[in-house]
């Protein structure tokens, strides 16, 4: 059937052929009939131009219905598919879910009413570290291991997951906290929080009660995390007073201006309180996560509680070490106490190597501290004090002592000398007082004993954000600290201060070491 534009043009051909139009102009006689023809002869070659160009429109047009019908089927199909894969989301999210990310909790999943909530954030702290230490009288030459004047290597300083959110309703907050190994080998990893929290509206403020295995609540420096430190690790003073992990049951109730902690448990770590009368470190007994270095000591009561005044500025940004370029100013000035006994401590033990350990029977300990977050300024200083006592007198150099009276204080204080650099500077001293217990003198027996118990250390350094200071996710921090006496017993490896190298009979550990350290941390 042909198209009706087609009957148009060959009616209209006809018509030319029958009633040509006449040009005034056009030769008369022979010559004028010879012209019609063939003007009739280009009509005919143009009509049959049109009609072949009409067929081909027609067949152009039959494709494109067809296509057109096909693209409509798919399209329909596209539809239909849509709309199942929408229905069966409604299905699974009927409460309205949600999942995402921000700046202030990470990634999250949270439901549409707000009652349960699931942040998943991370930590990677990947470190360098060199110890210069100088050599003690006699001490024997070595190029290798702990025995090395210079030690150095890379290590993951901290990996970690935190889970955190609440359920049921805003008020029952949950944490969950994995550590790995930061040797990164087989080792695996450990638990360090582990809690639950209910909070509620309580004698004019907030009360929250927590149970399980988080932070004793003494040392402001330990409180706040490591990934909000000003420094590349935290001080050697603060890691030997403070009780670190516990297991047990915790009261906070929280003003305006005021906070009360309290905290009853398990046993609390106590580093540098177990004396011998060799060259060796003081040890310690470990926080409740793991085994102690050779007993495990029952408590009959340990005991930690911490108070805190604002006296201006908020909370949030005073659980971190380091001032934010236009953040509100704040000061907080921070008072603690711990007390435990052990239950059925003999008066002494053999350690690892066979050295006899003194062990502790009981102890109390105190710290105060004041920090400030003033503009670009940052300052935090602690003092502490702990008394540790024995079930019986032990011999020292002068006669005999059922106790230690053991000190530290530290001082830091950073500066943004643009938005993106830091530079700090800390100093830190303390004593255990376990020398008095070390009764091996030198070979005139006149000399003083060997010197473990103090510590004496000055340590600068700066901080680098890449993304400046308004984001905190990456850090770069490098240090150098100098020690300005034998570092014994405040020696710790998770800071990369290595105990001095232990001399010959007679003579005396040497006081020099440089610890250098640059640390990558992303938090993600």
């Amino acid at each position: 059937m042909r198209h009706p534009l087609a009957g148009s043009l060959l009616l209209a051909s006809s018509l030319a052929g029958i009633a040509p139009a006449q040009d005034p102009a056009a030769p008369a006689g022979g010559d004028a009939t010879e012209a019609l023809r063939d003007e009739v002869a280009e009509l005919r070659r143009m009509n049959e131009a049109l009609l072949g160009k009409v067929d081909r429109l027609e067949k152009m047009v039959g494709d494109d219905e067809w296509l057109t019908e096909t693209r409509a089927a798919e399209i329909r199909g596209i539809v239909q598919d849509t709309l199942a894969d929408s229905a069966s989301r409604a299905a699974l999210q009927s409460s309205g879910s949600t999942a995402g990310w921000d700046k202030a909790s990470g990634f999250f999943l949270t439901s549409a009413d707000g009652n349960f909530l699931l942040r998943i954030r991370g930590q990677l702290q990947i470190r360098f570290a060199l110890s210069d230490r100088d050599r003690g009288d006699g001490a024997p030459e070595s190029f290798s291991g702990l025995t090395g004047s210079e030690s150095w290597g890379w290590e993951i300083r901290r990996a970690r997951l935190w889970f955190t959110g609440h359920i049921i309703d805003p008020s029952w907050q949950y944490e969950l906290q994995p550590a790995f190994d930061r040797a990164g080998g087989a080792g695996g990893g450990t638990l360090e929080n582990a809690w639950v929290r209910k909070e509620m509206q309580a004698f004019g403020g907030k009360l929250g009660v927590r149970v399980g295995q988080y932070k004793a609540p003494f040392n402001k420096e330990e409180l706040v995390a490591s990934s909000r430190q000003l420094t590349v690790e935290r001080s050697l003073v603060s890691e030997l007073f403070t009780p670190k992990w516990v297991q047990g049951l915790e009261f906070v109730q929280t003003w305006d201006a005021f906070k009360l902690t309290g905290y009853y448990g398990e046993r609390l770590r106590a580093l540098g309180t177990l004396p011998n009368d060799g060259f060796y470190p003081a040890l310690g007994y470990l926080d409740s996560r793991n085994q102690p270095t050779y007993a495990v000591p029952q408590v009959d009561y340990a005991l930690a509680g911490r108070a805190e005044w604002k006296l201006f500025g908020n909370w949030k940004e005073l659980d971190d070490l380091s001032a934010v370029p236009g953040g509100s100013d704040g000061l907080l000035l921070g008072f603690a106490a711990m007390a435990q006994n052990y239950r059925g401590i003999p008066g002494e033990a053999a350690g690892p190597d066979g050295t006899t350990y003194w062990q502790s029977s009981s102890m109390w300990g105190i710290t105060a501290d004041i920090l400030a977050d003033l503009g670009t300024v940052n300052f935090l200083t602690a003092g502490y004090f702990r008394q540790v006592f024995f079930a019986n007198d032990l011999p020292t150099r002068t006669g005999t002592s059922n106790h230690m009276n053991q000190w530290g204080f530290t001082a830091q204080a950073g500066i943004w000398v643009s938005d993106s650099v830091e530079p700090y500077v800390r100093w830190e001293v303390g004593n255990t007082d376990t020398n008095q217990f070390r009764t091996v003198v030198n070979s005139d027996m006149y000399s003083p004993a060997v010197d473990g118990e103090r510590a004496n250390v000055v340590t600068i350094g700066a901080n680098w954000y890449p993304e400046g200071s308004r984001n905190r996710n990456i850090k770069v921090t490098g240090d150098v600290g100098f020690s300005l006496a034998p570092v014994v017993d405040f020696a710790n490896g998770g800071a990369n201060w290595l105990p001095a190298l232990e001399p010959a009979y007679g003579g005396n550990f040497a006081s020099g070491q440089i610890v250098t350290r640059l640390q990558l941390q992303l938090l993600f």
